[in-house]
């Protein structure tokens, strides 16, 4: 499927009032009257592969959007502090984006892999202490996953993924910034008899980002052991175990063109549940 798509975006309301908006005293926001439409055009492409025959499968989606006269946001800080708000037309925004994944079997070996690809290329105008900057912004995200495809008494997958972030600035190159991330993990799970199962999942990740002052790195290994006490299995006694290496910390990280931030969050530490459902 290839499709094309003209768009002609007027200013809302908000953007192209003529009312000054000064009940904060130290935020006024106006409208600019004066604003052009913003003309959009889109090109979508699609394909999609189901192959049974050798059990393969493919989906792909690439998209690339160019807009005219972007309607951007204007901001003025004058020496009393007071910050005003408005919009104005400014240049040409880009924007460029893929998803590309594939699974397929590999025959004698009863093994299946995923692999999977995400990539987006942003460029656009903001108003940074009253200069006009260029953004660039390209997001790209690989992952390779390999699990058995026979679950009939066991299940076990591996894999690993890489993300990465880089955002720059023509003028606020200070601003500048690269983020990555680098995940990698391993899941079991076995029935060992009609009634016994086992599972577990080890997950390592490291984050590197020239903004933080320090990398950060940790591991995460959880697991768990069920019982049927009867054949129907509506009576589950179950002992699960998290974080076992103790690591007490859960860290996420976020970086776009707009903030970067990190979120870092205690937890109970190494502690068991005992469960009867």
């Amino acid at each position: 499927r290839l499709v094309y798509r003209k768009i002609i975006k007027n200013p809302n309301s908000l953007q192209s009032s003529s009312i000054v908006n000064d009940m904060n005293p130290y935020f006024i926001r106006k409208g600019n009257p004066d604003l052009k439409t913003e003309k959009i055009n889109n090109f979508l492409f699609q394909a999609t592969i189901h192959n049974y025959k050798n059990s393969m499968s493919l989906f792909s989606r690439i998209n690339y959007q160019f807009s005219i006269d972007a309607i951007i946001q204007s901001i003025d800080i004058d020496e009393d502090y007071v910050k005003t708000r408005s919009y104005q037309n400014s240049g040409n925004r880009k924007r460029f984006n893929s998803v590309i994944g594939l699974t397929k079997k590999i025959n004698g070996l009863g093994v299946r892999y995923s692999l999977r690809n995400r990539f987006l290329y942003t460029t656009s105008n903001s108003i940074i202490n009253l200069e006009l900057n260029d953004i660039e912004v390209n997001n790209f995200m690989v992952s390779l996953s390999f699990e058995n495809y026979n679950k009939n008494n066991f299940d076990i997958k591996t894999g690993a993924s890489f993300t990465s972030n880089n955002t720059t600035f023509s003028i606020a190159k200070d601003l500048n910034r690269r983020y990555t991330k680098q995940q990698y993990f391993a899941m079991f799970d076995v029935d060992v008899s009609e009634r016994l199962n086992f599972n577990t999942q080890f997950d390592f990740l490291i984050f590197t980002d020239d903004q933080f002052t320090e990398h950060q790195s940790f591991s995460l290994w959880n697991a768990a052991v069920s019982y049927n006490l009867s054949k129907n299995k509506k009576n589950i006694l179950k002992l699960v175990f998290i974080d076992l290496l103790d690591n007490n910390i859960d860290i996420y990280r976020r970086s776009t063109s707009n903030y970067f931030e990190e979120t870092t969050s205690e937890s109970l530490g190494r502690y068991v549940i005992l469960s009867y459902t």
